[in-house]
């Protein structure tokens, strides 16, 4: 447990009217601020947040006020106890607390209360006692190698000690998500995969927060693996300002091998082919965001010289988002995305198989005899385009739970253009064409993260269109992710992501991953 910091502010410094307030920080005296750290912050000074502040004053009141370093929403509220150390009030960073005159316990930062700041703090009537910044800010952006954000998770450990502060998560832009502020002890901390030793000699990295600054830190991370690739104070991501920000990736790889009697390995020539172009589109003005999101990535193996070109990756999306925030936790929203394939899909075969191609009422087309591969799709044959519009709840209750949640009203049109599904239920091979449809319902969206303990987290994002005409058969998608620190050099992870679209496929699609990592230092 650190030791708790404990600070008696003089009268003098710490109790100013309004008028005062600004007078001296006019003369350079910066109240709440006493490293000169608020040119780093997100917000302006602490003489300008109390201004700004438009809670009213009680009467035969003192105000304890303390700033905020960026957004309030992403910051932990501040408690403020009694003399009995029981708790007055909690508060959003940069909103002024009124109570009675008297002395009080001020527990500013990110954990449970043994970790945080501890400021007593003296309340004079009609006078505002604003609380001096000796903490430190911290944001951590998660971006994969594209420099795209996601929600990729880290833990953050104090050093020397040891002492570990919490589970991090990044943020997705396209969901309109942001990124949570931690409020740490100034010092150095430790930045580790999830499920990494704290004596890890891979996946970490180390930085240095000081007194009274916001750190703005990226992590580049692996979304499969889960490992930490690179890390530094550099603005990898797309930055969230004032007006728009672009940011346009290319890359890709070419692969060729050829095997020729070597022991595991089947003979004959491959060719590896992959290439992306992401370009992300951000604006930011007040309260009101817009994002937009377009990827175009293809990748697979040809087989030479006679198969073809088989894909593992083929998307096309375009994701397009606008909310605007009535208040901290609520506001509309409108959203809209396409999607589609750009190469013909095939199914490969080990040996000759006869292939049935059915239509969308069953009836039979042809009879392919023999056939090593069968084409299940052509380029652009499967198009998805949906979109919504409605309301954003945001409730967050600190580390323990954070919600975010939409409702509105929805539409979903999907081309089918000659896209075949293979029947599982068939003792033949059937391959059977599927028809365009389209579905209008309400539409629903829960992303939830539960934090009990310093030992699990959960998370959850699911997604529902329920059709106005057949709501007993909506399209839910829905993505869950356990993670369970066993000990301090293994974890268990688990993830499961559950697909149900009667209109594309009577079965529900299921795909789920159990990882147990280890990691121990011997020397």
């Amino acid at each position: 447990m650190p030791t708790r910091l404990v600070l008696s502010l003089i009268l003098a410094l710490t109790c100013w009217t309004p008028t005062a307030f600004a007078q001296d920080d006019a003369n350079d005296s910066r109240p709440g601020d006493p490293h000169d750290g608020s040119t780093t912050w997100m917000q302006p000074v602490p003489a300008i947040q109390i201004e700004a502040d438009p809670t009213l004053q009680p009467t035969a009141t003192g105000g304890i006020f303390v700033p905020a370093m960026t957004d309030p929403i992403q910051e932990p509220r501040y408690t403020v106890l009694d003399d009995d150390d029981m708790a007055v009030d909690s508060t959003d960073t940069g909103r002024v607390t009124y109570v009675s005159p008297g002395m009080y316990t001020v527990l500013v930062g990110s954990g449970d209360s043994s970790e945080m700041l501890e400021f007593e703090v003296r309340v004079v009537e009609g006078r505002i006692t604003t609380v001096p910044v000796e903490w430190a800010g911290l944001i951590v952006t998660v971006v994969d190698e594209r420099g795209t954000p996601f929600r990729g998770s880290y833990e953050l450990v104090r050093m020397p000690e040891r002492e570990y502060v919490g589970l991090g998560l990044g943020a997705s832009l396209s969901e309109g998500e942001q990124l949570d502020t931690w409020l740490l002890w100034p010092g150095t901390y430790l930045i580790l995969a999830a499920g990494e030793s704290y004596q890890a000699r891979k996946n970490f990295t180390t930085l240095r927060l000081p007194a009274g600054q916001l750190v703005q830190y990226t992590v580049v991370m692996d979304t499969v693996t889960g490992d930490l690739l690179g890390a530094g104070e550099v603005a990898l991501a797309p930055e969230v300002e004032d007006g728009w920000d672009i940011n346009v990736v290319l890359g890709g790889s070419v692969q060729f091998n050829q095997a020729d009697n070597v022991v595991g390995k089947s003979q004959g020539q491959n060719l590896d082919l992959a290439s992306f172009i992401e370009t992300v589109g951000a604006f930011l003005s007040d309260n009101h965001l817009g994002y937009g999101r377009l990827n175009i990535e293809v990748g697979g193996r040809i087989v030479l010289p006679d198969n073809p070109f088989v894909t593992n990756v083929d998307e096309l999306r375009l994701d397009l988002l606008y909310a605007y925030r009535l208040t901290d936790w609520f506001g509309p929203y409108v959203r809209s995305s396409a999607e589609t394939n750009m190469f013909p899909g095939y199914q490969l075969f080990d040996t000759p198989t006869d292939v049935r191609r059915l239509d969308d009422d069953g009836d039979l087309i042809r009879v392919e005899e023999g056939a090593l591969d069968v084409r299940l799709t052509n380029p652009f044959s499967l198009i998805d385009i949906s979109g919504g519009s409605g309301v954003r709840f945001d409730l967050d209750y600190g580390n323990l739970l954070q919600v975010n949640t939409r409702f509105g009203i929805g539409i979903r049109q999907v081309f089918a253009r000659n896209v075949f599904i293979i029947e599982t239920n068939s003792a033949e091979t059937n391959i059977l064409e599927k028809a365009d449809f389209g579905q209008f319902g309400a539409e629903g969206a829960v992303v939830l993260e539960f934090n009990p303990t310093r030992w699990a987290l959960l998370k959850l994002d699911t997604s529902l269109l329920a059709p106005f005409d057949d709501f007993s058969n909506p399209f839910l998608e829905l993505r869950a992710t356990l993670a369970l620190r066993l000990s301090s050099i293994a974890s268990l992870n688990y993830t499961v992501k559950i697909v149900d679209d009667p209109q594309l496929l009577d079965a529900t699609q299921i795909d789920q991953t159990i990882l147990l990592r280890f990691a121990y230092k011997l020397l």
